[in-house]
């Protein structure tokens, strides 16, 4: 960046040797930004623009989020897909409408500005497709053919295979494949051909400028730590143009001061190899995102570096008479700047942005005096949290001063500019300037210890929204672990239980219904959901003091004269540990190693399960389908076809728990009604889990793992099934007449004591049990010599023995049972009945065919 005595230039000195063609330019709007809907700095430059004549061609994209069916844009502002989209679009455009001798300007916000970058690299890199081959216009199907060819080109130069995972590359390897054969059945060219009917006028195309408000990532994801994993193996995402192309001629960027968002990180250009330091300028504003980009209502700071930008133009493009006035009448540096995280974003992960320094970002910041003018003469008590000591000062005259170089601020005030200030509108920002004072440096790290303590205070209100969220599922687990051994809380939470239940009784009549789950749980158990509840109030709470603390921290830091509200004091004891965090760089190493390798690891190792299940479980309901688990009792002897059911009909033999789909020898008709009945005939097992007839539920580490593996995802564990049909897909989980679930485990006695869930787990094991158990492997029922036993033991807990359930055929067919538990969905060298290889226990299935009501008399 320049020295103090240097300036940068607002616009270019003079235009000659420029082309002298048309000027088409380019606007690309943010997030939800729409003519329509939310007014922006792009939308207020296309409006702005002179579009009267045929020299200046403009063409205005809408921001990702846009769209017309709602749940498309609720998808696409939240992920940002439809970006490549957009890309793809604007290219389109450009290289149907563009010429040798004309100019190129591209404007951007947010993913916008993302957009136009992406933009410019790939034209630098792919120069424009022809519009016309051999004097024949190509057709609109071509010209998408061919920019997606552009564009997987310029993809395949950014993301090469040695900066990605075999995932990605076998995929783009067998996606060229499809691409060549569909191209060679059209009789496309392929993209090396369209190359050489490219002119080298299209080749080498020039941008003459690129304007960008806040460029930040295009693509969301819900965890920052997963961008990576998501970069490497599944779908490039992460922006690879920090490098300005040389093809660019100037490059101008706003940024934001103040956004707290961490999706909202602004990506800046990589200056660590550029000659000219005034072709990319970058500049901080103050305020959010939205405030620098413009989209609030009440947006009058947004025109300050909207203003600028136009200054950076200088008479390049033509505007509409008194826009630009206007501009420059509605801006305020001190107009209203808002909270990034207000409302519902205050889900959004809280990171105040880092103002980098180094060589990438062109040494020290640079702020509009803007800034500087908010923090001396703003009534906010105004402070940039996270703005270094060396930031530099763009001054209305182009020039760059050293914010708190003492004799280059005195020199400022006796400058040239300062005479001639009041006719130029300068002195408000010269005065603020020179009297700017040192940050205290004590000061500025105590408010970035408080930062850190913000950080945490958002997570545990991230944790106790998501335990909110599934309290349903998790209330009754959480208390019966918090109440062990403190029979006192039990009966506290029954007695508020009983108070509310009347009101709680009232209130479900008047919320809808999908909030029933959430007040019922809170009606059972009223105390644990009242700590949940306050815990999240009070993290809420802890952030919004948190907030104010640090506000105040900063405005110390960078105290104004005259207004010395407080000494800075010592750090306390939270303020200690958080700097030690902070400045510890093993802390740092163990973050970096976390987030950068073991987050994302875990990740694509759970993505490949999920994958292996997917395909595993694809496998075996292939197998299914096909027949070749349910075997009916007619494939073995064709001689004894299945019976039709007319009045109660027994099976022919008893259904073996053990089986995969086990054959009733009873037929069904599609659409008539029947009545099944389930009596056990020797206790079931699941390996040494006692069950009743209806199944279980359970909650342990090794059945929660094996979750992906449940057959059936509808029914409990151990629930009776039904399948219709040796090749049917329908399948009707049991329920008992009378509602009984199934059972919840650990069993509750009458007296109150837990029942075991094992048949281990009882006081006095059997010693010739006992010693059978501890050699049975994983997947060994209980031994036959240890069985009587173990029936002896199921018989005391007095579980279920009979279900009486009804059902409609869907289909006409055979019946088949079986059991839910988990199948070997991956049948390398073991078969799908694995896990139903430990199971023991048998039942009496009896099936009636219910009878139409009889006649009115």
């Amino acid at each position: 960046m320049p020295d103090g005595d240097e300036a940068l230039s607002s616009a270019p000195e003079s235009t000659e040797g420029l082309p002298t063609g048309r000027k088409i330019v380019l606007f690309v709007d943010g997030t939800g930004n729409a003519f329509s809907t939310q007014e922006s700095n792009i939308w207020r430059l296309y409006e702005a623009l002179d579009r009267t004549q045929t020299d200046q061609i403009a063409y205005y994209i809408k921001g990702v989020g846009t769209a017309g069916w709602r749940p498309w844009a609720i998808l696409d502002g939240a992920t940002g897909i439809g970006v490549p989209g957009n890309v793809r679009t604007l290219y389109r455009f450009l290289c149907w409408n563009w010429r040798p001798s004309d100019q190129i300007y591209i404007f951007g916000f947010s993913r916008g500005a993302f957009t136009a970058r992406t933009l410019a690299a790939l034209i630098a890199s792919e120069g424009f497709v022809p519009a016309e081959i051999d004097d024949t216009p190509v057709s609109h199907k071509q010209m998408q053919r061919y920019a997606m060819a552009a564009w997987r080109n310029y993809r395949s130069k950014t993301i090469p295979w040695t900066q990605s995972l075999p995932t990605i590359w076998i995929a783009r390897a067998v996606r060229d494949i499809v691409v060549r054969v569909l191209g060679g059945l059209r009789k496309d060219l392929s993209y090396a051909e369209l190359r050489s009917c490219m002119g080298a006028e299209r080749r080498d195309v020039r941008i003459a400028f690129i304007g960008l408000f806040d460029t930040v990532e295009a693509f969301g994801v819900p965890i920052e730590e997963l961008r990576g994993a998501i970069d490497w193996a599944i779908w490039p995402i992460s922006f690879r143009n920090r490098v300005l192309s040389d093809k660019v001629r100037r490059a101008r960027h706003a940024l934001s001061l103040d956004d707290e968002r961490a999706t909202f990180q602004p990506i800046r250009f990589d200056r660590s190899k550029e000659v000219d330091p005034a072709r990319i300028v970058e500049v901080w504003f103050s305020g959010v995102h939205s405030d620098v980009g413009g989209g609030y209502p009440d947006g009058t700071l947004s025109y300050v570096p909207l203003v600028w930008m136009t200054e950076q133009l200088g008479s390049e493009l033509r505007f509409q008479p008194g826009q630009i006035e206007r501009f420059c009448a509605y801006q305020s540096p001190l107009g209203p700047m808002h909270d990034s995280r207000s409302g519902p974003a205050v889900l959004y992960r809280y990171s105040p942005r880092v103002i980098g320094d180094g060589e990438q970002d062109g040494g020290p910041p640079v702020v509009d005096h803007s800034v500087v003018e908010r923090m001396q003469r703003g009534c906010d008590n105004y402070a940039p949290i996270m703005l270094p000591a060396n930031a530099k000062v763009l001054m209305p005259s182009g020039e760059v001063v050293a914010m708190t170089d003492r004799p280059q601020r005195a020199a400022l005030r006796f400058s040239k500019a300062a005479h001639h200030a009041e006719a130029a509108g300068t002195a408000a920002a010269i005065e603020a300037v020179s009297t700017m004072p040192a940050p205290n440096q004590e000061m500025a790290e105590q408010a970035c210890d408080t930062v850190f303590w913000r950080r945490v205070a958002y997570f545990a209100l991230l944790w106790l929204l998501g335990a909110i969220v599934a309290w349903p599922l998790i209330a009754e687990s959480l208390e019966k672990q918090a109440f062990v051994g403190r029979p006192w809380l039990s009966a506290i939470s029954n007695g508020i239980s009983s108070v509310i239940a009347s009101a709680a009784t009232m209130l479900a009549a008047i919320v809808p219904s999908y909030l029933t789950p959430w007040l019922n749980a809170a009606r059972t158990h009223p105390l644990t959901t009242m700590l949940i509840v306050l815990g999240a109030i009070a993290a809420w709470r802890a952030g919004s003091f948190l907030r104010d603390r640090i506000q105040e921290r900063a405005r110390l830091a960078w105290n104004r004269p005259g207004r010395n509200v407080a000494d800075p004091g010592r750090s306390g004891v939270l303020l200690r540990i958080a700097r030690f965090v902070r400045k510890s760089a093993a802390v740092r190493s163990i973050y970096w190693f976390v987030t950068t390798l073991v987050f994302p690891g875990l990740f694509l190792l759970l993505i490949a399960c999920v994958a292996l299940v997917w395909a595993g479980r694809g496998y075996f309901n292939w197998q299914a389908g096909a027949g070749r688990l349910c075997r009916s009792e007619s494939f073995a002897s064709p001689s004894i076809p299945a019976t039709p059911i007319t009045e109660a009909v027994s099976a022919r033999r008893g259904f073996d728990i053990k089986s995969l789909c086990w054959s009733t020898g009873l037929a069904v008709e599609k659409g008539l009604k029947y009545r099944i009945w389930i009596s056990i005939r020797e206790p079931w097992f699941d390996r040494t889990i006692m069950s009743g007839v209806g199944g279980f539920q359970i909650s342990d580490v090794r059945h929660l793992a094996a979750l992906p593996m449940l057959r059936n995802y509808g029914a409990n564990w151990f629930q009776p099934v039904l399948r219709i049909g040796s090749q049917s897909s329908t399948e009707l989980p049991l329920v008992a007449l009378n509602g009984m679930a199934a059972d919840r485990l650990p069993r509750t006695a009458p007296d109150g004591t837990a029942r075991p869930i094992h048949v281990e787990d009882i006081d006095h094991v059997p010693a010739e049990l006992g010693n059978a158990l501890k050699q049975l492997g994983w997947f060994n029922p209980i031994p036959l010599s240890a069985l009587p036993a173990a029936r002896e033991i199921w018989k005391q807990q007095d579980f279920a023995e009979t279900m009486v359930a009804e059902f409609v055929a869907p289909d006409s067919g055979e019946l088949f049972l079986y059991v839910n538990d988990a199948v070997q969905i991956f049948p390398i060298g073991k078969p799908f009945e694995l896990f139903y290889d430990n199971n023991s226990g048998s039942a009496d299935i009896q099936v009636q065919r219910l009878p139409l009501p009889p006649p009115p008399q």
